[in-house]
C-alpha cells in the first residue's frame, strides 16, 4: 500500500479578506482521494507554482505535516 500525496494551495479558491489562503494535502490511496489540512493560510506570492511554500517557516510545518500517517 502507497501513499502518494502533493501540496494543493487555494483547492476551493476561497482566498480570505487578507489575501491568505490554505494549503492543503491531496493524498491518493487505491483510488481514494482524500484532503487534509496544514492549518496554514499562505498570499498567492508567497507559494512556489513548484507546490511548495516560499516561507522558511512553513516549509518546516509542511514537512511535519507530510511525515505524518493519515490512513
Amino acid at each position: 500500500m502507497k501513499v502518494k500525496y502533493q501540496l494543493v494551495f487555494d483547492r476551493k479558491q476561497e482566498v480570505s479578506k487578507k489575501g491568505r489562503a490554505l494549503v492543503q494535502i491531496q493524498a491518493y490511496l487505491n483510488g481514494e482521494r482524500r484532503y487534509f489540512s496544514t492549518k496554514i493560510h499562505l498570499m498567492a506570492k508567497e507559494w512556489d507554482k513548484n507546490s511548495a511554500p516560499k516561507d522558511p517557516l512553513a516549509k518546516a510545518t509542511l514537512v511535519t505535516h507530510q511525515n505524518m500517517v493519515f490512513f
